[in-house]
């Protein structure tokens, strides 16, 4: 099972057993998968939205979690298996490293804003990792320079929504072949 898995699993298990992570997001969650069949695809055995790279692909649930704030917790589960550095993922966020820290100790989720961009930014690394087979390979990609964004690397323009839509285009553009 790959790290990034791992952290799907860990963080499904932490929304839905509500163990201190965004206990509003588990009653949320555990109240639309309880017994709403119209929103819910199921087979005998295998509901469908039961894991975190399942949960960010749904745009309203996505809307819920970031205006909930992400917990501490959560984002350590993300980073910790993000190829970002702390630092990294303060720029990203357009805050200090310390007040990541200080929140962290203060036990504070995160604003609605930041919590957007870590949840932009959890998709962008699932999307790649799709696309190039694993979040490694990914990475490697994200700080080589690409000749179809004029030799610039992707990972520069991580710290916009503009760039990462740029990133997020130019991987379809690789998934279908298309010179990138």
């Amino acid at each position: 099972m790959t790290k990034w898995k791992q952290c799907c699993n860990f963080v499904t298990m932490a929304v839905f057993n509500s163990l201190k992570i965004n206990e509003t997001l588990a009653l949320i969650m555990a109240t639309s998968l309880s017994d709403s069949n119209d929103t819910i695809v199921s087979e005998p055995g295998v509901p469908y939205g039961m894991s975190f790279d399942v949960l960010l692909q749904d745009d309203f649930r996505i809307m819920q979690l970031s205006s909930l704030g992400i917990s501490q917790d959560l984002f350590y589960g993300i980073k910790d298996v993000s190829p970002f550095s702390l630092d990294e993922w303060a720029a990203f966020l357009h805050i200090s490293k310390r007040t990541i820290m200080r929140h962290k100790n203060d036990q504070k989720s995160f604003e609605a804003l930041s919590s957007d961009r870590i949840i932009v930014l959890s998709r962008l690394l699932i999307r790649g990792a799709e696309v190039f087979g694993t979040v490694y390979k990914f990475n490697l990609w994200l700080r080589s320079p690409v000749f179809a964004l004029g030799g610039e690397l992707p990972f520069n323009l991580l710290k916009s929504a503009t760039g990462i839509q740029v990133i997020i285009d130019e991987l379809g553009r690789i998934e279908h072949g298309i010179l990138a």
